[in-house]
């Protein structure tokens, strides 16, 4: 398991596997009942406990859209810097990066940085918008 030394238990193990392999921003709810569809005894207490554990060592990221349900991804230290874009109608939420907007983001940090004597840490940014499969089914309506 990455991130600080943390004890590692079988729980904790499923539900990181868990997050390691999906594409998608999973809630502890969600973790619960594939747990429980895998036949593994794990109360829902003990993956927010574990949730929380894991995004304070660094291991998983909370993704917060607005709408009162906190989603994880798992931090994986390969993977490029990215942001959300999220379905107002069906709630998915996509990865998103680019390199020009990267660029302009570097250098905001900068004009921040020079203009304020801001130093920026961090960023999180969400889209908010249609999907395409539900810009195709309006379009079809």
């Amino acid at each position: 398991m990455e991130g600080k030394e943390i004890k590692i238990t079988k729980k904790r193990q499923a539900i990181l596997d868990i997050l390691k392999n999906t594409d998608e921003h999973l809630t502890a709810e969600n973790i619960y009942f594939i747990l429980k569809r895998k036949n593994v005894r794990v109360g829902l207490a003990t993956i927010y406990r574990t949730l929380d554990l894991f995004y304070q060592n660094g291991i998983v990221n909370r993704i917060n859209i607005g709408d009162g349900t906190i989603r994880y991804e798992y931090i994986d230290k390969k993977s490029v810097h990215h942001h959300h874009l999220v379905c107002i109608k069906c709630g998915k939420v996509m990865e998103y990066t680019d390199d020009e907007e990267q660029e302009f983001l570097e250098r905001l940090a900068e004009r921040l940085k020079e203009k304020q004597g801001f130093t920026v840490l961090s960023h999180e940014i969400y889209l908010y918008g249609i999907c395409k499969e539900c810009n195709e089914k309006r379009t079809s309506d």
